[in-house]
């Protein structure tokens, strides 16, 4: 882990974070367990995030990097460029291109390594599984539009993710580690994107339901309809992503919407302290 790398730790939903420093030794271990006074996962209250921490710079080889945690998920994203197109290797763009790869860790030798927390560069290797194609089209559909390609004019940028550890919420972990390691490797950008899973459980007796924000995959099962949202900010606030499962009826669909909107603003505060503290250590 790079001495640069900074931990933010998102104590209670709707409080400021709170910034835990990561230095080259026991930051891992301080946002593993998350913050003290969080309540466990399986007595939390449906309005109330999973433990949250972000870091930028994790890994050596890539142009930028950046860890995110929900709860018990770790993703881990790796950007490589921008760099010059091969010669011959495809239709001239005037703007540049954007690829992503989406992988899920499996624990088999050559096939990417399942990485804690505290893993260092040397801990984590892309590749050697197929890709899971939906994930990296909709990954691609959610950071794209935040990106200004128009200034990478025949260069392409190689946007990697690994899910070390899956735990429900892996496509919006997935949005926010892209979009800090694309802003860790310089990429010119028009804003963060954000993203939140938000489930609808139904009661087992009667038609009434209950919003659970950010479920865990145990919780995710029991839900009756889930919806993810990325938001790209804060300038010019805009939904590049919406992906919904189950039916939902108009108000619920709106309900649901708001809470992932509200939540999005959030999370990209708790982004924006990550990038400005990691700023701020490197100096």
């Amino acid at each position: 882990v790079h001495s640069r790398s900074t931990a933010m730790v998102l104590s209670h939903p709707y409080r400021p974070a709170r910034l835990a420093a990561a230095g080259a030794e026991g930051a891992g271990a301080e946002v593993a367990g998350g913050a003290p006074d969080s309540p466990p996962v399986a007595q939390r209250r449906g309005d109330a995030m999973r433990p949250v921490a972000m870091e930028l710079g994790v890994l050596a080889r890539p142009s930028g990097s950046a860890r995110v945690r929900l709860g018990d998920t770790v993703v881990v994203c790796g950007v490589f460029g921008p760099s010059p197109l091969v010669a011959g290797g495809g239709t001239y763009s005037e703007k540049g291109q954007l690829t992503c790869d989406f992988h899920y860790a499996v624990p088999e030798p050559g096939a990417g390594v399942v990485a804690g927390p505290g893993a260092g560069s040397g801990d984590v290797r892309f590749g050697g599984q197929e890709s899971d194609h939906e994930s990296s089209r909709m990954l691609k559909s959610a950071v794209e539009p935040a990106l200004a390609l128009e200034a990478l004019a025949k260069c392409s940028i190689r946007l990697h993710i690994l899910v070390t550890q899956a735990d429900g919420g892996e496509l919006s972990a997935a949005v926010m580690a892209a979009s800090l390691a694309l802003a860790d490797a310089g990429v010119p950008m028009i804003g963060l994107v954000s993203a939140c899973t938000v489930g609808l459980g139904r009661e087992p007796a009667g038609d009434g339901a209950k919003i659970q924000l950010d479920p865990s995959r145990r919780q995710g099962v029991s839900c009756a309809a889930r919806m993810t949202l990325a938001v790209c900010g804060p300038f010019h606030e805009g939904v590049t992503l919406w992906k919904q499962t189950g039916q939902l009826t108009a108000e619920e669909a709106l309900a649901l919407m708001k809470t992932c909107h509200d939540t999005t603003r959030l999370l990209r505060d708790v982004m924006e302290r990550s990038i400005r503290a990691t700023a701020t250590s490197s100096s």
